[in-house]
């Protein structure tokens, strides 16, 4: 999100740290390694919240990593669940970029992992998807730099970080409720 970060005049440097650190707290098994603890354990666990933990009292020997706290805020907030992409009028531009682009990077690469990668199911299973998909690009480099076109245009146009209320903005959106209500 660096290049966006640039382009919309934020602090790149602070996405760029934000980003990097963004996802250290994931279980194996990603989301179900966190159901898993949660079952087990019996409380709720986030990996954006144990991402900052990690951060700030685990590494270097529970000296933790020293960064400020808005690299910390984007850590945390770059998770907002499964609903709309939209972003936290209470959080900074910084961090709804950090979110937007996450929700980005990992829709289009779970897609391409399931149905071209490994080809675990058959994209003509799924034609209301195929047809939002192929609007987009012909493979995922082309489809996340759509969106990050969009998402620029749409933010500069809104004045504040933005992807839900432009065509590919809503397209994405639509995208992201469908794997959630059918591959997810």
């Amino acid at each position: 999100m660096v290049k966006p970060a640039r382009i919309l005049g934020l602090n790149h440097e602070l996405c760029s740290a934000s980003a990097i650190g963004h996802d250290i707290g994931h279980t194996p098994f990603g989301h179900a390694g966190e159901s898993f603890l949660a079952e087990v354990t019996g409380k709720k666990f986030r990996h954006n919240i144990f991402s900052v933990v990690i951060a700030q009292f685990i590494e270097r020997t529970g000296s933790g990593l020293g960064l400020t706290h808005q690299t910390l805020s984007g850590m945390k907030n770059h998770s907002r669940g499964g609903g709309d992409v939209v972003s936290d009028l209470k959080a900074s531009l910084e961090d709804n970029l950090l979110m937007l682009g996450d929700k980005i990077a990992y829709t289009w690469s779970d897609i391409n992992d399931i149905f071209f990668r490994l080809k675990l199911l058959d994209i003509a299973d799924f034609p209301e998807l195929q047809i939002l998909m192929n609007w987009f690009g012909n493979n995922q480099r082309e489809r996340m730099k759509t969106c990050i076109i969009g998402l620029c245009n749409e933010s500069v146009e809104k004045n504040t970080i933005s992807f839900i209320d432009s065509d590919a903005g809503a397209k994405f959106n639509r995208i992201k409720k469908l794997c959630m209500k059918k591959i997810w």
